[in-house]
C-alpha cells in the first residue's frame, strides 16, 4: 500500500491556483483549454484526416501549430 503513495508526485499547492490538472505526467500550466481540447481530440483528428487523405498522409508530421497560425 506505501508503494502507491511512494509513487505518486507530491502535490504543493500555490496561492492563487485554482487546481491543478495533469495529463501524461505532465502538469498543465498555461493554454489549459487548449491543451485539453488537443488531448481528448487528437485521435478523431487524426484518423478523421487519415481516412480524407489516405493511408499514407503521414497525418502525424503536419505541423497543427504552424497551420493555427497561417
Amino acid at each position: 500500500m506505501l508503494d502507491r503513495y511512494a509513487s505518486t508526485p507530491i502535490q504543493h499547492s500555490i496561492e492563487g491556483e485554482p487546481w491543478v490538472l495533469w495529463i501524461r505526467e505532465k502538469k498543465l500550466s498555461n493554454k489549459v483549454s487548449e491543451k485539453v481540447y488537443q488531448y481528448i481530440h487528437n485521435n478523431d483528428t487524426s484518423i478523421y484526416w487519415s481516412n480524407k487523405l489516405g493511408p499514407n498522409a503521414h497525418v502525424t508530421d503536419i505541423d497543427w501549430d504552424a497551420i493555427s497560425v497561417a
